[in-house]
C-alpha cells in the first residue's frame, strides 16, 4: 500500500484528475456565456458528449432499479478534510483577509471544531466536535457504496469565483484514495450535469407521469409549492418524507408501504443526502442528490443564482414576463 491507501502501482487520482474542460452545457449556452468552469476530468471526451451520454444514461435508469447520484462539491471538501481559508479576492491584501478570516471563523462559526454549511432561508448543517470525527468515517462508507452503485457529481472545477472548492484540490482526490473509493470514467459526472438534467431543456422527461418521492426539510409553503410544481410539470404521483434542517447525516427515514413503485427520489439534504440515499435503496428508484434543484423548483427565482440554473429557455421566458405591459384592473 501506498500514502494514499492504494494498492502501488495503481496511480494516484491527483495524478488522473486534469483541468482541461470547460463547460458548456447544451441549453444553458447564453446564460452562461460570461462565466468559466473548467472540470477536472478523467478521459477526453467533449463536454456536450459527456452530458448527452449522462442525460441518456439517467433516462435509462429510471424503472431499472436502484442508482443513486450524489453531488459532491465544496461543503463535503470541508466535510472530509476541514476548514480552509478561502484565497483574498483581487485587490484584498492577503495578510489582512487570512487574519480577518481566521479569526470569525473561529470566534463566530467555530469552523475549525464545528462542521457549519448552508446559507439562510436554505436551512444549516451543523455537527460539532467528536460527532464530526465519527460521521466523516460513516461519511466515507456511505459514498464507497454509492459510487459502486451510481454516480458521484464532483464540483471538481477551477471557477470564476476563486472561493469556492480550489482550496481544497488536490488534497480531496487524495482524500478518495485513502477512503478507497475510486473515481472512473463510468461513475464521475461534472456536479453542474445535474443542475442541467433537472432544470434544462429535457427535465420534464424525468417527471412526467413518474411517481416521485421527496426527501428533505419541508415547511407546510414549501411542500405545497412544491407539489404544485410537479403536478404542474406532469407528475403522475408526488409523495414526501420530511426529515431535519441540520443534522441529516444523522436522520433515520421511515420507507413507508405507500412508497411502492417510485420512479424518482429527489434528495436535499446536504452532506446529508449520502445518509439518505443509503436509506432509499429498497425502494430500488433513480435516486438523485437535487438540493438546490428542488429550491429552484418551490421558488423559480432562485434560477440563476447559481451556475447552470438557468436554462436558456427559462431566461427567455422570464424577460417575456418583465416585458409584458400591466394592465390596469
Amino acid at each position: 500500500m501506498n500514502e494514499t491507501g492504494r494498492m502501488t502501482g495503481q496511480q494516484a487520482l491527483r495524478m488522473k484528475m486534469k483541468p482541461e474542460l470547460v463547460l458548456r452545457i447544451p441549453g444553458f449556452e447564453e446564460t452562461e456565456k460570461g462565466r468559466t468552469v473548467v472540470q477536472y476530468v478523467l478521459n477526453g471526451r467533449t463536454c456536450e458528449e459527456w452530458y448527452r451520454a449522462t442525460e441518456d444514461k439517467l433516462l435509462s435508469q429510471l424503472g431499472k432499479g436502484y442508482y443513486p447520484v450524489f453531488r459532491f462539491s465544496d461543503g463535503e471538501c470541508y466535510f472530509c478534510l476541514g476548514y480552509r481559508i478561502p484565497p483574498p479576492s483581487p485587490g484584498q491584501i492577503p495578510a489582512i483577509h487570512y487574519a480577518r478570516t481566521a479569526l470569525s471563523a473561529f470566534l463566530k462559526y467555530r469552523c475549525y471544531n464545528t462542521f457549519w454549511s448552508g446559507q439562510p432561508g436554505y436551512g444549516y448543517e451543523v455537527y460539532r466536535g467528536h460527532q464530526w470525527m465519527e460521521l466523516r468515517k460513516q461519511f466515507a462508507g456511505q459514498l464507497r457504496e454509492i459510487a459502486k452503485d451510481g454516480m458521484i457529481a464532483g464540483n471538481f472545477c477551477r471557477h470564476h469565483i476563486r472561493a469556492m472548492i480550489d482550496r481544497y484540490i488536490p488534497d480531496i482526490f487524495d482524500w478518495f484514495d485513502a477512503v478507497d473509493i475510486e473515481l472512473n470514467a463510468g461513475n464521475y459526472i461534472p456536479f453542474y450535469f445535474i443542475y442541467a438534467v433537472f432544470l434544462g431543456p429535457r427535465r420534464r422527461e424525468f417527471l412526467e407521469n413518474r411517481k416521485i418521492l421527496v426527501v428533505t426539510h419541508l415547511t407546510p409553503e414549501k411542500q405545497e409549492r412544491l407539489r404544485k410544481y410537479f403536478k404542474e410539470a406532469g407528475a403522475a404521483r408526488i409523495q414526501f418524507a420530511g426529515i431535519s434542517r441540520s443534522n441529516s447525516m444523522t436522520d433515520r427515514i421511515e420507507l413507508l408501504a405507500e412508497y411502492e413503485g417510485v420512479d424518482l427520489v429527489l434528495v436535499g439534504a446536504g452532506v446529508g443526502a449520502a445518509n439518505i440515499l443509503n436509506q432509499v435503496k429498497p425502494l430500488g428508484a433513480l435516486s438523485i442528490d437535487a438540493g438546490y434543484v428542488l429550491e429552484c423548483y418551490q421558488n423559480p427565482e432562485f434560477k440563476g443564482t447559481r451556475v447552470f440554473t438557468l436554462s436558456d429557455e427559462d431566461a427567455r421566458l422570464r424577460a417575456a414576463a418583465l416585458s409584458e405591459p400591466v394592465t390596469a384592473a
